[in-house]
């Protein structure tokens, strides 16, 4: 196997370990695994908002059953990916030392408009330390 070939396994199972661990709060996240997993959520997004709905929505233009089918399909999909988002977050935010109180109040004050621009950098910074325990993989 050639390097592309190992990155790309690599990001495909950290991709399957986000929807594996989508429930799970608990327990921490490395740098590479969270990054890994939000990186390769945003590529399966990007693929399913430019190719995936505007074949969907040629395809339901006139069936408001179809509509019903593809509007639970994609809800399957999104409800466990934001799941595993926010336990992703939690966990590297865990890691790094932060409690779930003060990762909780970053997420809502990051959501104000203007005001929140200071919280998103200071989540950003974060995100990127290394982990506190010295022996897990980073």
């Amino acid at each position: 196997m050639n390097k592309i070939q190992k990155e790309f396994e690599e990001i495909k199972n950290y991709y399957l370990l986000l929807f594996k661990n989508a429930f799970r709060f608990g327990g921490r996240a490395t740098r590479k695994e969270y990054w890994y997993g939000i990186i390769s959520h945003y590529i399966i997004f990007a693929f399913i908002a430019f190719i995936l709905i505007p074949i969907f929505d040629s395809i339901t233009t006139t069936n408001t059953f179809a509509q019903f089918c593809v509007g639970i399909i994609l809800l399957s999909y999104f409800f466990p990916a934001i799941i595993g988002l926010l336990s992703i977050y939690y966990r590297r935010m865990r890691d790094v030392g932060k409690s779930s109180w003060f990762s909780f109040l970053f997420q809502i004050l990051s959501a104000i408009p203007l005001l929140g621009i200071p919280f998103v950098i200071g989540t950003f910074a974060f995100l990127i330390q290394p982990s506190l325990i010295k022996n897990s993989d980073n």
